[in-house]
Order: C-alpha cells, then sequence, then structure tokens
C-alpha cells in the first residue's frame, strides 16, 4: 500500500481500492472532502461520449461524428455540454444510442435549429447489425428552438421503435402541418414523458397504425393547431398532462375513412388537466372523431373546452 500526505491519498492493494481524504476506502475510488472535476478530456468515459469543444467540436458535424463513432464502437450513450448549438443540418440518432444534455438549469444545452428547408432537426432512423430498426435510444435534457421554414423538431422514420423522449424543452417548430414530436407510421413502443412541448404547429403527431405509446406528465401548450393529432393510432396512453391554450384543440383523433383500417383504437385518456383549448369547431379539448374501445377516465375540463365523438365509441368515466 501506498500513501501521500498521511491518508490524503490511499491505496489498498489488496483490494484494489483508492481513497483522496480517507484511508479506508470502500469502493474503488472513495472520495471524502470537496471534489471537482475541472474539465473532462476523454472522448470515452464508462461507455460514454462528450461533445464539449475537446473531444469532439461544439457542432452539427462534431454531434454527428460524435454518433456515429458511438454507434461503430457500440457504446450507448453521448453527452452534451452546455451550449447554444446552431444547427443547420438534421441529426440523424443510429440505433441503440442514447443523445443526452448535461449541465445546472442556469448551464442549458440548447439547439438552436435554423434550417430553411423544411427538415427535421433530429431524426431517429437507421437500422442496426441485426438487420432492426431504432431501438432503445433517449433523448433528453435538450431545449429546442425552432422556426417556420424547418421541419419538425423531433421525427422518426417509419417502423422504428422502443425510445423515449423526456425533459425536453421543443418550441416554435411552426412550419404548416409540422410537429414538436413527430412519430411516423408504424412506430411502436415509444414514450413521452416530461416534456414541454409549445408554440409549435401540432405539439406532438402520432401517425398511421403508430401503437403502444405512453403520453405522461408533459405540458403541451399554445401549439397553433392541435396539442396533439393521432392519427389511427391504437394503445396510446394518455395520463397526468397539462393541456392548454391549444388554438384547434387539445387531443385530437382524426377521422378516416380508409376501408378496413384501424381508426384510432383502445386508447386510455385518464387524469390529464384541459384547459382554454378553443376551438371554432366542433369539440375543443378532446375531439374523438374516430375509434372503438377508448376510454376517457378522471379528466379535468375547464373553460372553454368540452368533449366532441363523432363516428366513434368510447366509454367516458
Amino acid at each position: 500500500a501506498w500513501t501521500i500526505g498521511s491518508g490524503l491519498i490511499y491505496n489498498a492493494t489488496s483490494t484494489d481500492k483508492v481513497g483522496i481524504g480517507t484511508s479506508t476506502p470502500s469502493y474503488p475510488l472513495t472520495v471524502v472532502g470537496t471534489s471537482s472535476l475541472e474539465k473532462i478530456t476523454s472522448s470515452n468515459i464508462n461507455g460514454s461520449i462528450f461533445v464539449d469543444g475537446i473531444s469532439y467540436p461544439q457542432t452539427r458535424l462534431g454531434i454527428q461524428q460524435a454518433l456515429s463513432f458511438a454507434s461503430s464502437t457500440k457504446l450507448s450513450t453521448v453527452y452534451l455540454t452546455p451550449f447554444n448549438y446552431q444547427i443547420s443540418k438534421t441529426i440523424v440518432i443510429p440505433p441503440s444510442i442514447s443523445l443526452i444534455g448535461i449541465g445546472s438549469n442556469e448551464e442549458t444545452v440548447i439547439f438552436s435549429c435554423v434550417m430553411t428547408d423544411a427538415t427535421d432537426c433530429i431524426r431517429i432512423d437507421g437500422v442496426d447489425t441485426n438487420g432492426l430498426r431504432s431501438h432503445n435510444n433517449k433523448i433528453a435534457n435538450i431545449k429546442m428552438i425552432g422556426n417556420v421554414l424547418g421541419g419538425n423538431g423531433i421525427m422518426t422514420t417509419v417502423t422504428q421503435h422502443g425510445f423515449i423522449i423526456e425533459n425536453m424543452n421543443i418550441f416554435n417548430f411552426l412550419n404548416n402541418g409540422k410537429a414538436g414530436i413527430f412519430a411516423a407510421t408504424n412506430t411502436w413502443d415509444i414514450i413521452i414523458q416530461n416534456n414541454a412541448i409549445r408554440n409549435n404547429y401540432y405539439g406532438i403527431n402520432l401517425g398511421y397504425d403508430a401503437n403502444n405509446i405512453t403520453i405522461f406528465q408533459n405540458n403541451i401548450d399554445t401549439n397553433i393547431y392541435y396539442g396533439v393529432k393521432q392519427n389511427r393510432a391504437t394503445l396510446v396512453k394518455y395520463t397526468q398532462n397539462d393541456i392548454a391554450n391549444n388554438y384547434y384543440g387539445g387531443i385530437v383523433f382524426t377521422d378516416d375513412d380508409t376501408a378496413n383500417a384501424p381508426h384510432n383504437d383502445n386508447n386510455i385518456i385518464e387524469s390529464n388537466w384541459f384547459e382554454n383549448n378553443a376551438s371554432t369547431t366542433l369539440g375543443g379539448a378532446l375531439q374523438i372523431l374516430s375509434g372503438t374501445s377508448n376510454k376517457v377516465i378522471n379528466n379535468y375540463f375547464t373553460i372553454k373546452n368540452g368533449m366532441y365523438v363523432g363516428r366513434a365509441t368510447s366509454t367516458i368515466v
């Protein structure tokens, strides 16, 4: 064993443990007292990569290079240090890779999405070595700012599955028909939770045949068309969301007359708060225009709100 400064740094060779500020380390590294990690200088720490201006530049290209390296080396996570990243071309997240912002409330990871050609800011896409589409992805802790010329904030391509979008602030994706989050056709096993999704054209847009989706504890506010547009999706559960001030409706199950197509079946809308989702037509807050076996349970509707059930059969509690 060796010591420096009477146990300030101590190595217990019999157990391969190192102590700083203690002579009896309990873990591979035990620190007692105030510590400060001033600068991360490695690009690979415990299976993770950092875009910090040192390992990778704090640019769109730097982020894409980090994601590609993580994919090729079977690492799991790319972390973004606080910075205002200028994003002028789509960031593509490959299968099984997470993109996570780090930093305090005062030090925010910001994506200023400045596309001018209707392309998306982030796209979940790709096929892994086993031929599977994206899965086990997470996008978290990023503030995304769009404009009126770009595409969706986050888009999944068709048949992607198994990903989480959480703790995001997504706003100003205002191009006609675009959304803060767009889950495309045949996507499934998605969790969208604890996000602020504000002032987009659509807040969330669920594509045809999307299924098994959880939308939980989001603030979906002030979107200029619908808060959520659902197109023939099934097994979607909306729980404890604050849905307010969306101009043409809070949650809208669109009507589709396609022969033999599923029509927004077996969904649950439970314990949500609907407030001031004014609409010039139909019901405002919740519009179920198609579907069967849906359940509407214990939701709260305030002034200028209501529910409209069109060509659908639903259980309302």
